[in-house]
C-alpha cells in the first residue's frame, strides 16, 4: 500500500532512494514526492534526492516548481539536470534561458550528448 509508505522507516539511505525511484518509475508520484519530501527533512543536503523532487514536479509538468527545485540543486556538470531545466524553460517560455542551458548539456560530451542535440532542435524549432 503506497499510501503507508514510509521512508523515515528505512535504515540506510541508498536503499531509501531506490525504493522511491521505484514509486517514480511505476508513476505513483503522489507517494513518491511524499517520500522524497520526508527523506530530504532526514538527509538535507542530498542532491540527488532534491533532483528526484524536482524530477517528479517536471514529470507533473508542474514548471514553475520544476524551475525553482532544479536552479536550487544547481549542479552544472549534470547532463540530464540541465537538459530537464532547458526543457522547463522552453515550457514557460523562456527561450534564451533554454537554448545557453542545453548548450551547457552539449559541453559536457556525455553519453546523452544526442539526446541534448534533440532538445536543442525543439529549442530551435519552438523558439523563432
Amino acid at each position: 500500500m503506497y499510501g503507508r509508505f514510509n521512508i523515515l522507516s528505512l535504515s540506510n539511505e541508498k536503499f531509501g532512494l531506490n525504493t522511491v525511484i521505484l514509486l517514480e518509475n511505476t508513476k505513483h508520484y503522489k507517494e513518491a514526492k511524499s517520500a522524497y519530501i520526508a527523506a530530504l527533512n532526514r538527509w538535507k543536503n542530498d542532491k540527488e534526492l532534491l533532483f528526484g523532487l524536482t524530477n517528479i514536479h517536471f514529470l507533473e509538468k508542474d514548471y514553475k516548481s520544476a524551475k525553482k527545485f532544479y536552479e536550487k540543486v544547481n549542479d552544472l556538470k549534470n547532463g540530464p539536470l540541465l537538459n530537464n531545466l532547458a526543457i522547463t524553460y522552453l515550457r514557460l517560455k523562456e527561450c534564451t534561458k533554454a537554448k545557453n542551458t542545453i548548450l551547457q548539456a552539449i559541453s559536457l560530451n556525455d553519453n546523452y550528448k544526442t539526446f541534448y542535440e534533440d532538445t536543442l532542435n525543439e529549442i530551435n524549432a519552438l523558439c523563432r
